[in-house]
């Protein structure tokens, strides 16, 4: 697994590519096309359920952020916060990610100090990066906020007077940037399709789907309840996330298992189910991950895999048990004696598809 790691403070500015080192700037073609009327999504999000609807059938990573939280200002927090706090620091902020980045956070003014009753966040299509960053992937993130934006047609005006393009899709008004981080081009694409809903995505097909299913409910919900991952997660905790492997993308994910190939982000399993993840600091300081297989000697692959995770001065000592046939169970404690969050968070980037090759 990827054990070279430059900075645990990395990791903060990392999940759904937060922030990674910019090499180059590129110059941009202004678009001076007005946003005009905003056209309003007549769902409200009203639950993370009915967001699930909205994402594309064929996504493979979900991840769940429960609120209220405050949006804060990008940037390392603070150097005596406990490890508890830094966790849900970073799981709270890092779904803002393409944020601030774009524009070097331009945009992210009107959010800062806002309150977000949850979010969520759809990716697939995990791919290794050229050369170091983040893992390039396909997705989008949906954050509801807890009170409508006043400024929210000032914002796409904004967006649509430094946007690289501004398209129309679904009828409604997405503005396009692109950014270099390391040796990829990145495209951000921004949609406010509700005065309290803000879309952040990588991908246009994505995005398109995401904003036709909100109004047209598709045939299939994301990951069907009938997944065996679903049997073995608490959805009511704060923080949780479930990837459900596709086989068709294993041979161009260096972070699945069902590749059967080793590789540095993964370990071979080809009869690999699943992984999910949740942690609610509320009622408990232990992080947990539980590894769905139909192969015994895969369910010993993955622990032993992360067993050798390691950062210079961080030991990571994580729990292991088999709580059912074919679901093995690792554990984190994160308390304040706590010395392996930085690690931690480094492995479950790589589990739910979003490695930092460095």
């Amino acid at each position: 697994m990827m054990n070279k790691l430059s900075s645990v403070a990395l990791l903060i500015l990392t999940l759904n590519v937060v922030c990674l080192p910019r090499t180059q700037s590129q110059q941009r073609r202004p678009s001076t096309q007005p946003v005009g009327a905003v056209k309003e999504s007549k769902s409200r999000a009203a639950s993370v359920q009915e967001i699930l609807w909205w994402l594309p059938e064929d996504t493979e990573t979900v991840s769940i952020g429960r609120g209220p939280f405050k949006v804060v200002k990008p940037g390392k927090p603070s150097e005596d916060i406990s490890p508890t706090d830094y966790v849900g620091y970073f799981l709270s902020q890092s779904h803002l990610g393409g944020l601030g980045i774009t524009k070097d956070g331009a945009f992210m003014k009107h959010f800062i100090g806002r309150t977000v009753s949850f979010c969520v966040e759809g990716s697939r299509r995990f791919r290794a990066p050229t050369s170091l960053g983040g893992m390039r992937f396909e997705g989008c993130s949906i954050i509801v906020l807890e009170q409508d934006l006043p400024e929210r047609t000032a914002l796409l005006n904004q967006m649509a007077s430094q946007a690289k393009a501004f398209h129309n899709i679904a009828g409604h008004r997405v503005a396009e940037f692109e950014e270099r981080l390391e040796e990829d081009t990145w495209k951000f694409l921004f949609a406010m399709p509700a005065p309290n809903v803000l879309l952040c995505a990588t991908n246009q097909e994505f995005l398109a789907d995401v904003l036709n299913r909100m109004t047209h409910r598709g045939a299939r919900r994301v990951l069907p309840e009938t997944l065996r991952e679903w049997k073995h997660i608490n959805t009511e905790a704060q923080f949780w996330a479930v990837r459900h492997y596709n086989a068709d993308e294993a041979m161009k994910d260096p972070s699945s298992p069902l590749s059967g190939q080793q590789t540095g982000a993964n370990w071979p399993d080809t009869q690999a189910i699943g992984i999910v993840f949740e942690f609610d600091p509320a009622l408990s300081k232990v992080a947990t991950v539980r590894y769905l297989s139909r192969n015994e000697k895969g369910l010993k692959a993955f622990s032993d895999d992360m067993k050798k995770a390691s950062y210079p001065g961080q030991d990571f000592n994580p729990q292991f048990r088999q709580t059912k046939p074919g679901v093995v169970e690792m554990s984190v404690s994160i308390d304040e004696k706590n010395q392996q969050v930085g690690i931690f968070l480094f492995v479950l980037l790589i589990l739910l598809g979003h490695g930092v090759f460095v």
